[in-house]
């Protein structure tokens, strides 16, 4: 089986590419091809590569049984560090494996603690690109808060191979202070989760067995209410929500009667998995998945699931460069002819790219191929001028593709093995003498090798998308347009890790003869080293750049011998100061420029700030409700970059280029807002030809306004206490990126208007924010949607109100429709806030479903949003202005019983007032007595009680209840004028009821001794970008 690691080989075409993701195989239920990387950020830990092999073998009998036999780890490779000692059980690699990967071990942040979870999950059964778990929760995850390592690494696989999401409570936003963790029906608040079989209590503090939950002023449960689990427990799901409760071991599935009563899904609970899949089950889901269809049949019962595990080490990068010099590329379009533009460039690249220590060979090729040079270390710049001056001078004869992919594989292989080694390959023809790439392709895949091709003009042969493809590499394409910046962009996406450079600046200038052309770059504190300007010009003409730092040192040309070149440098000597760079273009004559500037990580031991971009499809096919999707992750030291510009640029083969704005909003097609991971749908009006369309992001901030996360949440294995903190921002400075995606394939198009039949988004974002159980005034917000997906601005809302959640589902449209003072929709990505007041016949504890719906002007209807419950609050024990009545509880129920509370009669007005002064007056005469009895002299003061944790009535309250802020004025005075005393011991009086569950002896909160962890749930929850 083939590792897919960073490898290299040079062409110039340019297939289609975008995905570095291995492929994984199913062979006899069994996964082929899984990874498992250890980050080099990871000290050499005894033990862990053992324990991995441990947790992922445990983990995969799990998720046998769990896929009800369908599918387990059938052979896992990991990957360690070449950091890491080398060793007689480890394989070596080539490059770096960190673009290609399932899951990566690395090491804790303070952003994230030790929580698990998947990065870059983008839409519901779509696939995310790796989980992130630290060495602690491979080691440790008993102890420190998570549950057993095996369930996590199963609820994980979910969220990535899936696309399934999480079933108890999550945040949204970061700048959200609360979490939602109930939900309203049926006159109580239930917990979040996905069945009802959980066995627990509501609590402000799961370690104060008498800490019970009320609502606050906008009748919704206190903010430190959680549901807390306790033993024993006999629920079997589900693994999305609880994986930590020792008897759950399944998924949850459709609500209907054909299901397992203890497996049917929570359609109600305002979950991720409801909120992102329509109120599907995860098994619902998975079943659309390929790991299920019929090709794959479940296998026995008794299937040994134990997987194999291979061992291999980084090792230092090899490549090699396969060239076409065939005679089409004399071809001069504008300016220097393509042979010159393939020297310079691959020329900057060597000089300035290719990190220290890598091997490089160089392959021509025309009517067969050759060795130009072997491969050779790269151990100071003696050695990278040599191979500078090995690049063709001369192009001539016909175009023998499959020779030159052999001759690559030729001299990668004389010195080492091929398994992770690159090829890159640079072409502007199509092959026309044997051997063929169809003929040299199983070669390549057997090999290990990862192919890289580079495209020059339209004329260039189309089938390089199937090498990079097949070989996980990417392609790219040059339209040869003056304003195309595709050359220097290819090179730098094609290599990645600590110790190569990052591109941050990418674009076009224009020069006018003797007017100065002036522009500006920025180098954040996390980049300095070896920092390069470079301008390439479409001639030879002298032209004079210089650079001007931000404490005004002026830095010049450093192109030395090669004044002359297309590629003029400016080195920044030293490491670069963080800041505001200038950069003059000054030249005689009129000439158009492209200008791109890269610096190295000041810190090796860091990630520095990085931005990755993909898209969803590779081939595109237009017509008019045809779409696809940009995506980009801004990320620093693995957390998210908020408030960025992110921009996807997309260029076709005439060279014309179309801009587009990504947004981390939450809207149309991004999942999840505020998660790093920004979006944009391509629609048609954005393609104007067939052909390769290239695409770029770019990502700045320019303005201060950027942030970081410093807490963050979403996606993951739930901690077992509670479901986590909100998420918290801090300061991000002025930065720019740059991403070179690679390229979609469009096919089909048709010149002309097209009309308007794409839809509003799905709104998922309906959020019940207030309800009055008095006037019967509830509050609902939700963001708007664009007029085409997230594009532009929707038309009207249609907003539905029913009591019956399948009708609504399945037929909207019958439903009640809410029509006064429904908002017009502003903006998408803005906040819309509709109030309304349920009738009076209505307040009786029924359960009622809203819904909405965007319409466009052209009358598209978008689906219908995610569906929230509320019902007028009856349950007693939920009223603080209620004496409760001793709450009941069952190994089969999460909420305790509901006491309804019915409209009262004025004669059962009167009785309440009688009772009322009877119970007055009683207190009156117990006052009075005790009074007179220590007047008396016959009333002995108590010794003091110990202070007890979390017990109210000895003076010593729970420290959660002071941790949260209050959510405003109001709240503020509500909760001063019910003193914690006062509410604490209304909760607490029944403390003696044997049937309070609240004090029944021996009950604990967790199937799992708790701990204090501040990484496992004070501080983190789980989260994906």
């Amino acid at each position: 089986m083939r590792v897919a690691l960073s490898r290299i080989i040079f062409l110039f075409m340019v297939p289609l590419v975008i995905s570095e993701k291995h492929e994984i195989r199913i062979v006899d239920n069994g996964y082929t091809g899984v990874k498992v990387v250890i980050s080099d950020k990871v000290p050499e830990t005894a033990g862990l590569v053992d324990g991995i092999k441990a947790a992922f073998t445990e983990a995969s009998r799990i998720l046998y049984h769990a896929s009800k036999n369908f599918v387990y780890f059938k052979d896992i490779t990991i990957v360690v560090p070449k950091s890491w000692s080398s060793s007689a059980q480890y394989m070596t690699v080539s490059g770096s494996a960190s673009n290609s990967m399932d899951f990566l071990v690395d090491v804790e942040r303070p952003e994230t603690g030790n929580t698990p979870y998947v990065h870059g999950l983008t839409e519901c059964g779509g696939q995310g690109l790796y989980a992130h778990v630290t060495p602690e929760l491979m080691l440790t995850s008993q102890s420190i808060g998570y549950g057993p390592i095996e369930k996590i690494l199963v609820h994980e696989w979910a969220h990535l191979r899936w696309g399934v999401f999480d079933e108890y409570p999550t945040v949204e936003q970061p700048d959200i202070d609360e979490i939602e963790k109930f939900y309203n029906d049926a006159g109580t608040w239930k917990p979040i989760m996905c069945t009802d079989k959980i066995r627990g209590a509501n609590l402000r503090d799961c370690s104060n067995a008498r800490s019970r939950c009320f609502v606050d002023p906008d009748g919704k449960p206190e903010a430190d209410c959680q549901f807390c689990v306790q033993a024993p427990n006999t629920a079997i799901a589900s693994l999305m929500a609880f994986q930590w409760i020792s008897s759950v071991v399944e998924f949850c599935d459709e609500d209907t009667s054909s299901v397992d009563e203890a497996l049917r899904h929570n359609t109600l609970a305002p979950n991720d998995q409801n909120r992102f899949c329509g109120q599907r089950s995860v098994w619902e889901v998975m079943r659309t998945h390929s790991d299920f269809n019929a090709s794959n049949t479940a296998g026995a019962s008794s299937k040994a699931t134990d997987p194999v595990f291979t061992v291999v080490q980084e090792g230092e990068l090899r490549l090699a460069l396969v060239l076409d010099i065939s005679n089409s590329m004399n071809a001069q379009i504008v300016g220097p002819s393509r042979l010159k533009l393939l020297q310079d460039t691959v020329g900057n690249f060597l000089s300035y790219t290719v990190p220290d220590n890598s091997d490089v060979g160089i392959v021509t090729f025309s009517s067969d191929a050759q060795i130009v040079t072997p491969m050779s270390t790269v151990t100071s710049d003696a050695v990278r001028q040599s191979l500078v001056q090995d690049l063709p001078t001369t192009a001539f004869g016909y175009t023998a593709l499959g020779a030159g992919l052999l001759k690559g594989l030729e001299v990668l292989n004389t010195t080492a093995s091929l398994n992770g080694a690159i090829i890159v390959l640079v072409t502007d023809g199509k092959e026309n003498r044997r051997p063929l790439v169809e003929d040299v392709l199983p070669t390549l895949v057997s090999s290990g090798v990862t192919v890289h091709s580079l495209a020059i003009s339209s004329a260039s042969d189309g089938q390089l998308t199937s090498i990079s493809q097949a070989t996980g590499g990417k392609s790219f394409f040059y339209s040869e347009s003056t304003s195309s910046t595709v050359l220097q962009d290819a090179f730098n996406a094609i290599l990645d890790g600590t110790d190569t450079p990052i591109q941050v600046d990418s674009q076009s200038v224009s020069v006018q003869g003797g007017t100065p052309v002036t522009g500006q770059f920025y180098i954040d504190s996390t980049l300095g080293p070896s920092t390069i300007f470079q301008a390439m010009v479409n001639d030879t003409s002298t032209a004079s750049i210089r650079v001007t730092g931000p404490d005004g040192t002026t830095y010049t040309d450093t192109s030395g011998s090669s004044a002359n070149s297309i590629c003029r440098n400016v080195a920044i000597s030293g490491t670069a100061a963080a800041g505001r760079y200038t950069y003059t273009i000054i030249s005689d004559t009129d000439l158009k420029c492209t200008v791109s500037a890269q610096s190295k990580r000041r810190n090796s031991a860091s990630d520095g700030l990085v931005i990755r971009s993909w898209t969803s499809n590779q081939q595109y096919s237009y017509g008019q409700a045809s779409t696809f999707t940009v995506y980009a992750s801004v990320l620093r030291n693995k957390s998210p970059v908020l408030r960025s510009t992110v921009t996807a640029n997309l260029e076709n083969e005439d060279g014309v280029t179309v801009a587009i704005s990504l947004k981390d909003d939450g809207v149309g097609s991004d999942l999840r807002a505020d998660d790093g991971v920004y979006s944009a749908t391509v629609l048609p009006k954005h393609v104007s030809l067939n052909g390769r369309l290239s695409v770029k992001v770019t990502a700045a901030s320019t303005d201060g306004s950027a942030k970081v996360l410093t807490k963050t949440s979403g996606s993951g294995a739930a901690p077992i206490s509670g479901s986590g903190n909100p998420v918290t921002l801090g300061n991000q400075e002025n930065f720019q990126r740059v991403s070179q995606t690679g390229e979609v394939v469009v096919a089909d198009y048709v010149p002309g208007a097209i009309p308007d039949v794409i839809p509003p988004a799905k709104i998922t974002t309906l959020v019940l924010t207030s309800i009055d159980d008095t006037s019967g005034v509830i509050q609902v917000t939700w963001k708007a949607v664009g007029d085409d997906v997230g594009d532009g601005t929707a038309t009207v809302y249609d907003v539905r109100l029913s009591n019956d959640i399948n009708a609504l589902r399945t037929n909207p449209g019958g439903a009640t429709q809410l029509t006064s003072q429904v908002p017009t929709p502003k903006v998408s990505g803005q906040t819309e806030v509709f109030t309304f007041t349920l009738p009076s016949l209505t307040r009786d504890g029924r359960t009622y479903y809203l819904a909405v719906r965007a319409t466009d002007d052209s009358q598209n209807t978008g689906e219908l949003s995610n569906i929230i419950s509320f019902s007028l609050v009856t349950d007693v024990n939920w009223l603080p202005t209620t004496t409760a009545p001793a709450p009941t509880t069952t190994t089969t129920t999460t909420t305790t019983t509901v006491t309804p509370r019915l409209e009262q009669s004025s004669d059962q007005s009167v009785l309440i007032g009688l009772s009322t002064a009877a119970g007055v007056a009683a207190l009156l005469l117990i006052l009075f007595g005790l009074s007179l009895s220590f007047c008396l002299g016959r009333w002995k003061r108590p010794p003091p009680r110990k202070h007890i944790n979390g017990d109210v009535e000895s003076g010593y309250l729970s420290p959660r209840r002071h941790t949260r802020k209050a959510r405003s004025k109001r709240k503020r005075s509500y909760h001063s004028n019910r003193t914690d005393d006062s509410r604490d011991y209304k909760r607490s009086r029944h403390k003696h009821d044997p049937f309070d569950i609240y004090s029944v002896p021996g009950v604990t909160p967790y199937d799992y001794p708790y701990t204090k962890y501040s990484s496992s749930y004070s501080d983190s929850i789980p989260y994906a970008y």
